[in-house]
């Protein structure tokens, strides 16, 4: 979920909708830009989400590991 400068709540963000290079994900408390659209059944959706200016998110830093656990 983002949460919205205008004090308006916090709005759905489906991967998909991510500007990213490799894996899309966004870090916590990372500044992003976005559109709103409100869906068919009145929730609202964040739309074409990109770091400032347009650009790529930074995204969440990936931690090392793959492992198996055991």
């Amino acid at each position: 979920f983002l949460t919205c400068d205008d004090g308006t709540g916090d709005v759905f963000v489906h991967y998909s909708e991510i500007k990213a290079q490799g894996f899309k994900t966004l870090a916590e408390n990372e500044s992003v830009e976005f559109e709103i659209v409100v869906q068919d059944d009145g929730r609202r959706k964040a739309v074409n989400v990109t770091g400032p200016n347009g650009g790529f998110v930074e995204g969440a830093k990936q931690q090392g590991g793959g492992g198996y656990g055991g």
